[in-house]
């Protein structure tokens, strides 16, 4: 490997992982409160809800992989032009493909791992452990207000 290799993965990974992790956040977050009106206030355990929070982040580690990555991709890129390095790699004579084949074997091989992960959820939903704890939830309110009467203006 390479010092301008080992230069590029060093300065992607953790800008990848950070990323990574934001996506998943937000993609997660933007999904709950999909469905934060039917949760809240029903009385659901804290159990229940760390169980639909984890099944949700697993859900949407296929959607936040590609985000993360042309996020950190930018951001690698970026700051070698800003402190030009870039441009000194080439005035040195070192082409821009060779500069980029790093990422792009890593964005390769994490699109590898992308298409797996996507694949086996097609054939095994992982949406069906989220619909688990969400219908126990709305079970569990639908106990809660059984025989009440509501007053409805």
């Amino acid at each position: 490997m390479k010092k301008l290799d080992k230069l590029l993965i060093t300065s992607f990974v953790p800008p990848f992982i950070v990323t990574f992790f934001i996506a998943i956040f937000v993609l997660m977050m933007q999904t709950l409160w999909l469905y934060i009106d039917e949760i809240a206030g029903k009385g659901v355990g804290f159990f229940l809800l760390t169980e639909l929070i984890g099944y949700l982040s697993v859900s949407m580690i296929p959607l936040s992989l590609p985000v993360a990555v042309l996020i950190s991709s930018v951001m690698v890129m970026g700051n070698l032009a800003e402190r030009y390095e870039l441009s000194s790699m080439k005035s040195a004579g070192v082409s821009l493909w060779r500069t980029m084949r790093p990422l792009m074997v890593i964005t390769a091989d994490l699109a590898a791992d992308d298409s797996r992960c996507f694949l086996r959820s097609a054939a095994w939903p992982v949406n069906l452990p989220v619909a688990v704890p969400y219908v126990d939830s709305r079970r569990a309110a639908a106990a809660e207000t059984t025989g009440v009467a509501w007053d409805v203006p």
